[in-house]
């Protein structure tokens, strides 16, 4: 692919070489053909009335003579008498000039300062001509002028004809059309209209005559007309066609990009089923992690129940005391089992996109005091203080089933994961229109780097497994998505006696009473 890469990128190098000297020789050719045939047009019209009476007796010359006099015949080869604006006699002492139509004042103005400033080609003796674009803007007229020069090469006086631009445009169209700017007459020439385009401007950018119809060629070369000659911008460019035509075989063509795609595709099918292979293996690997899992947690609460069931059916119990605790316990691994079961049918639920909730306006504080004063039992196998800091009067759109599930798993995650006799912190609050629960432990906290991870399925901290915690790793996963259906979201950060905090965020909350959230604000 190299090798191929280097060959190519040698060979449209060259290729790219031979257009732009292409171009360049076009425009030599252009500029050579066409300058010399502004100037003729400028010279040739002056031959025939060079002298003569109009220069001998200029005081009694009205504006319908000298349109008499000078001729409305063809100028040059392209340019004729219905292009002539103005005709013009001029005396540059004390700036005399007659015009056979008035010019605008712009041109006036800068008629004179061309004359006194500008270039003339030496035509004979003391005679000189020069084209002059004057006022070079919307309304810039062209001159073609004859002027007799004193000593020091100055005008003195002379006649004009004043022109629009495209009269010059008219000569570089007609030349385009005729003269083949490559490879001159012989068998291998082309018509310029196959091969190149031209642009003619004045010397301000004005574009007056262009063949540009297509997208401009990164081939394209400029030359600037003599002063003599109206220091005129002519542009040539490459057609998009042209290479084709002009370098045997065509521009080459890479065949990088289909190496680089058939390597690309074989990369890409082996990527895949790399991924595929370990992705099957993580799958099996998770699949087999959380049957041994939740088989270790419905083994665990079944064995109690089972055993405390046997003790009460043999008569074991000593006392009423004992009996009740027998029965405490069977309730609290009964509820253990139930949630569990609960946790794994809404996962389930939510891999096939069939979990639904239905929120509806609710009291925040009362819900969460009403699910916290569930966990009676479980608080007090663990021996755990769970003060509750709730904020009144929180009303928020929330599925209370859902709600309870939630609070269910960050309970139990912080009773199983904190140290026995820890304090269980839970509270609620208004964040502008957003109401907040947490769950406090006082337990080790999650590490920053893996407060995300933990979110995941069947995702457990590595210092959990071998302390040989219980757990299926999907409680905070069915937590994430329960409170993302709601809309919100959920975070995990240091709790303030430096366990964990486990967040979760409903939005559209508000407090009773007022109309919306805006009419208050929490600190």
């Amino acid at each position: 692919a190299y090798q191929a890469q280097d060959a190519d990128r040698q060979h449209r190098e060259a290729a790219e070489a031979a257009l732009r000297d292409y171009t360049e020789l076009a425009a030599d050719q252009w500029l050579n053909e066409f300058q010399p045939n502004l100037i003729n047009g400028i010279t040739g019209v002056w031959v025939a009335i060079k002298g003569g009476a109009l220069i001998d007796d200029a005081s009694a010359l009205t504006p319908d003579q000298i349109d008499s006099l000078l001729p409305d015949s063809t100028l040059c080869r392209c340019l004729t008498g219905e292009e002539v604006l103005a005709k013009v006699y001029f005396e540059t002492p004390g700036q005399k000039l007659i015009s056979s139509r008035v010019l605008i004042e712009d041109d006036y103005e800068q008629f004179w300062h061309y004359l006194n400033t500008g270039d003339f080609a030496r035509l004979s003796g003391r005679w000189s001509g020069a084209w002059f674009l004057v006022a070079d803007g919307d309304n810039a007229s062209v001159f073609s002028v004859l002027a007799e020069m004193d000593e020091a090469n100055q005008p003195i006086r002379g006649v004009a004809y004043q022109l629009e631009p495209e009269a010059v445009a008219r000569m570089a169209d007609f030349l385009y059309e005729s003269r083949p700017l490559l490879f001159g007459n012989s068998p291998k020439a082309l018509p310029n209209a196959t091969l190149f385009d031209v642009v003619l401007s004045t010397p301000k950018g004005r574009q007056i005559h262009s063949t540009v119809d297509d997208t401009p060629s990164r081939f394209a070369t400029d030359r600037t007309l003599s002063p003599v000659a109206g220091s005129f911008v002519m542009s040539v460019s490459l057609k998009p066609a042209a290479p084709d035509l002009l370098i045997p075989g065509g521009m080459p063509r890479p065949r990088l990009p289909f190496l680089l795609l058939l390597l690309g595709v074989t990369g890409a099918a082996l990527v895949a089923a790399l991924v595929v292979l370990r992705r099957e293996s993580e799958l099996m690997k998770l699949r087999s992690d959380f049957v041994s899992s939740v088989s270790h947690e419905l083994r665990t609460p079944l064995a109690q129940i089972r055993m405390f069931t046997e003790t009460l059916l043999l008569g074991r119990v000593r006392s009423d005391v004992e009996r009740r605790r027998a029965l405490e316990i069977i309730d609290q691994e009964a509820r253990r089992l139930a949630s569990l079961v609960e946790n794994v049918l809404t996962f389930g639920r939510g891999a096939e996109r069939r979990m639904r909730v239905t929120p509806q306006p609710t009291s925040f504080a009362e819900e969460v005091q009403r699910i916290a004063d569930s966990f009676a039992e479980l608080r007090q196998a663990q021996s755990a203080d769970v003060r509750l800091e709730l904020q009144e009067d929180i009303v928020v759109p929330v599925d209370r089933d859902a709600l309870r599930q939630i609070m269910v798993n960050l309970v139990d995650n912080a009773l199983k994961y904190g140290p026995a006799g820890q304090r269980v912190t839970i509270g609620t609050a208004l964040f502008d229109d957003a109401a907040r629960v947490w769950v406090d432990d006082e337990g080790p906290g999650v590490p920053e780097p893996e407060r995300e991870r933990v979110f995941e399925s069947f995702q457990r901290l590595s210092r959990d497994l071998e302390k040989s915690v219980t757990g299926s790793g999907i409680g905070l996963s069915v937590v994430r998505e329960l409170v993302r259906m709601h809309g919100g979201r959920t975070w995990i950060e240091e709790a303030p006696g430096g366990g964990a905090r486990v967040v979760a965020e409903f939005p559209g909350a508000y407090v009773r009473g007022a109309e919306s959230a805006r009419d208050w604000a929490v600190a």
